[in-house]
Order: C-alpha cells, then sequence, then structure tokens
C-alpha cells in the first residue's frame, strides 16, 4: 500500500512527489526498488514522524 503525496518542503531538493509508506512495508519497498533495477541515486529514503525526518541508507 502506497499514498502519492507532495514532496515535504523540507526535502524540497527531490522532484515534488513522494510516495508514502507504512514503516512495517518497508522492507518490500527496497525489495520492489531493487528488483525494478533503479540505482539508489534514481530514489532517496526518508523515515518521517512528527519529530525527525531521517534519510535512510540501504544496507
Amino acid at each position: 500500500p502506497v499514498q502519492v503525496m507532495p514532496t515535504l518542503r523540507q526535502l524540497s531538493v527531490s522532484c515534488g512527489i513522494s510516495l508514502r509508506v507504512e514503516r512495517e512495508h518497508y522492507p518490500a519497498l527496497v525489495a520492489a526498488l531493487r528488483d525494478a533495477l533503479l540505482s539508489p541515486e534514481e530514489y532517496r529514503l526518508y523515515y518521517v514522524d512528527h519529530t525527525q525526518i531521517k534519510e535512510m541508507k540501504e544496507g
């Protein structure tokens, strides 16, 4: 399950469109990005809650 939404202003370096994915779906998202053969330079992943925004690094 994914929700399309505007990119947060704090992350304005991107194209302006983001996908919101709940935390429990993060492993499936990373797997789907790998299967799509996207390079890590083509997207960024962030953890966002009410108090912080943190870029996620694939392990």
